[in-house]
Parts: structure tokens; C-alpha cells; sequence
């Protein structure tokens, strides 16, 4: 074989292993209890998880992630790693991890987002520091030219099919530090990272407890230059989701009401809870009263992985605006 060709199916089978080998399908029609998460398996070096910016590396590429941490010894916190939450963040379109928190304007904000001269990120400075301060953890990857960049189909513009990969990993860290409770993972995210946290409640059903996503949805793209469908989960994991929307006017490109329906409608027969929160605010990830990430961590506090809820319960914990 000619030193061409082996680099040739060198790079393809590394290709191949960056987008597949970190994670246990759904499609394992044949696993005995699918009530329990299947967390990937990672067998490369996991950093130490901090409070600030964490890289994590794996098949050549490496990725930057923010993680809101509490910054103390785990002893200190009262809550037991059973009870322990992991959140996982994507950002939009032209913005970064750090806008999970509130900050000044930057060259990039996106006028949807600032209210009084300042960028609203996704939780309040209070409802971050209850969540953190209880053990709980969240982590927000960067999309940036270099560090992040990532191989596969689109999901949105932003993240691709290979960002998967670095949730998987990030997944199997933090539980391999006992870090957090294998079933509470949830996933929130943003306009495109709103798409990607909507591909990932389906693509990784097998340890996704819940998501709460702004502004994203499904797009029908039948040429999957710009996004590609998920595949339905085929094992009975329920599908909890609280879709929040802001109205017929939450265009940005892509018309969001039309996304989200378009979520809600191919999710019928799922197992779980989707619930339609029209806070008919425009393309924002703030209603008039609250942050949607407070709202979704609402949501979060009472589901574990495959517990079936009430669609009566959830609504209950949601804004007054939620239907099913």
C-alpha cells in the first residue's frame, strides 16, 4: 500500500472515531434497562474541572468550555453527588460560553439580548450562584474558529455533528469524578445552540434527563447543508422538554415559532412531556418577569432521567404562558 493511502484511511477511520466512538446510541435496541442513562464511555485524560475555563481534548481537537463551579471543597457542599446537577449551556449565533452570565455590551452582542445597556445571559447572577452554590455545575462551550472547531453536519450554523462528541465527553468526565448524579443531566441552550440542545434531547436520549431550550426546535432542511435531522430514539426514554418561543416575531433567519412546532409535532408518540412556552417576546432568552435559564432550571429540579411525569406537575412549575 503507497504512503498516500494509508494517511488516507488514516484520516478517515479518525474521522469516523471523532464523530461516533464516545457515545452508546440509542439505537442499542438490545440494552437490558433503558430506564438507566447510558453514559458514554471516554477512554482518553479528563482535566480537572474548575470553576473558569476547562479544555477538554480528545482525537487532535480541542475544545474551551466555561464551567460555573462552586469555587470550595466538595465536602463543604450540602448536597450528596446523588443530588448533584449537571447543565449543559450552547450559546447562539456570534456569541461565546461566557454569555451564560450577564456582561457588558461587546462588539458581537446581539441587540435581541441587552436590555439597559447590558447583555442578559441565560441565568441571573442569583439563580447561577443557588445553583452552584448547591453543587450543581454548568458548562458552557465555545464556538470559535480555532479551539472548538469541530467536523460532521451542521445542527444550526454554529455547532456540528462532531459537538456531540464533546458532550459526550464532558458527560463522562464529570461523572467519572463523581462530580454529578448520572441522572440529572440536562441540556439549555440559545437560537443555534436552541437547535443543538434540541438535537441533543433526541440524539442523546439515553442520558439527556431533560432540556429546556430558547428559540430552537427542529428545521426541516431536506439537503442537510444547514441542518440535519436527528434520528427518533427507538428505546421507550422519556422526551421531557419545555420549548420556550417568543411569538411570530422571533425571526432571526430562521422563523422559531415554526421550529418549535415543528419539534413539538415530530415528537408526538414520544414517551415524556413537551410543553410550548410562547413568551411572545421576540428572539430573547428573557420573558418580561425572568431569565428562561431560571425558568428551565425550574423545570430541571424535579426530573431524573426516565421518570415519567404529569403533564398537570410540570405545568405547574412553569410560567403561566406554558400549554401542553
Amino acid at each position: 500500500m503507497k504512503k498516500h493511502e494509508r494517511f488516507s484511511i488514516f484520516f478517515v477511520i479518525k474521522i469516523i472515531l471523532l464523530v461516533t466512538a464516545t457515545s452508546v446510541h440509542a439505537e442499542n435496541a438490545d440494552d437490558p434497562n433503558p430506564m438507566v442513562p447510558q453514559i458514554p464511555e471516554f477512554n482518553g485524560v479528563c482535566p480537572s474541572i474548575e470553576n473558569g475555563y476547562v479544555d477538554f481534548s480528545a482525537y487532535g481537537i480541542t475544545s474551551r468550555v466555561r464551567v460555573l463551579k462552586k469555587d470550595q471543597n466538595e465536602e463543604k457542599i450540602s448536597h450528596s453527588t446523588r443530588d448533584r446537577a449537571l447543565i449543559i449551556y450552547w450559546h447562539g449565533t456570534g456569541e461565546t460560553g461566557d454569555y451564560i452570565l450577564d456582561q457588558s455590551p461587546t462588539e458581537k452582542s446581539k441587540p435581541v439580548s441587552i436590555r439597559n445597556g447590558i447583555h442578559l445571559g441565560a441565568f441571573s447572577d442569583e439563580t447561577a450562584k443557588e445553583i452552584t452554590e448547591a453543587g450543581h455545575i454548568i458548562f458552557a462551550p465555545n464556538n470559535v474558529p480555532v479551539i472548538g472547531k469541530m467536523t460532521g453536519a451542521h445542527l444550526g450554523g454554529v455547532w456540528r455533528e462532531g459537538h456531540l462528541v464533546l458532550a459526550d465527553i464532558m458527560v463522562a468526565c464529570a461523572v467519572r469524578a463523581n462530580l454529578v448524579d448520572p441522572e440529572r443531566i440536562y441540556v439549555t441552550g440559545l437560537s443555534a445552540g436552541g437547535l443543538m440542545a434540541s438535537h441533543m434531547t433526541w440524539s442523546r436520549a439515553q442520558y439527556v434527563a431533560a432540556t429546556g431550550v430558547f428559540s430552537g426546535g427542529f428545521i426541516s432542511d431536506p439537503t442537510g447543508l444547514f441542518y440535519r435531522m436527528p434520528p427518533k430514539p427507538r428505546l421507550p426514554y422519556p422526551i421531557h422538554s419545555a420549548m420556550f418561543y417568543g411569538g411570530p416575531q422571533d425571526i432571526e433567519i430562521i422563523n422559531f415559532k415554526k421550529t418549535t412546532d415543528t419539534y413539538i409535532s415530530r415528537s408526538l408518540g414520544l414517551p415524556g412531556v413537551r410543553v410550548l412556552c410562547d413568551h411572545n417576546g421576540g428572539h430573547r432568552q428573557f420573558d418580561q418577569e425572568q431569565r428562561l435559564g431560571d425558568r428551565s432550571w425550574q423545570f430541571f429540579q424535579d426530573i431524573k432521567f426516565g421518570q415519567n411525569k404529569e403533564v398537570e406537575d410540570v405545568l405547574e412549575i412553569l410560567p403561566r404562558y406554558c400549554t401542553y
